[in-house]
């Protein structure tokens, strides 16, 4: 994840939205659409479920990464995390007979690598 908060710190805040200037949720999500396909894994985008989507999912040959994404300002890597169990993103892959693993990330201004607690994760039983 270290990788990953020095590759999305690249991109340029004048990218963002004229309205606001600020990075949203969708650019961060998008950022890692883009390198975890460049790394050849099976990756949907807005993973529908039964009660809800899950922002990212990477799929290995023995694992299943689920991804939500906030925004520092508006939720913490705890919540995000706790939003994939409440939604029950994991469900659609239980027969997968693969690992599932949660991820609850946060972003935005001002988050470094030594910003503490901008990811949780949590296999997912």
């Amino acid at each position: 994840m270290k990788r990953m908060y020095t590759v999305c710190a690249g991109i340029p805040y004048s990218t963002a939205a004229k309205a606001n200037h600020t990075m949203r949720e969708r650019d961060y999500q998008i950022a890692f659409y883009i390198i975890f396909t460049l790394m050849v894994y099976h990756v949907d985008l807005e993973s529908h479920t039964a009660q809800g989507r899950a922002d990212l999912v990477v799929r290995t040959s023995n694992c299943v990464y689920i991804f939500e994404f906030k925004l520092m300002s508006a939720a913490t890597a705890e919540e995000a995390l706790n939003q994939i169990k409440e939604k029950g993103d994991a469900d659609k892959y239980r027969l997968s007979g693969k690992k599932i693993i949660g991820i609850g990330a946060v972003f935005g201004d001002g988050i470094s690598n030594e910003t503490p607690d901008t990811w949780k994760m949590e296999e997912l039983t």
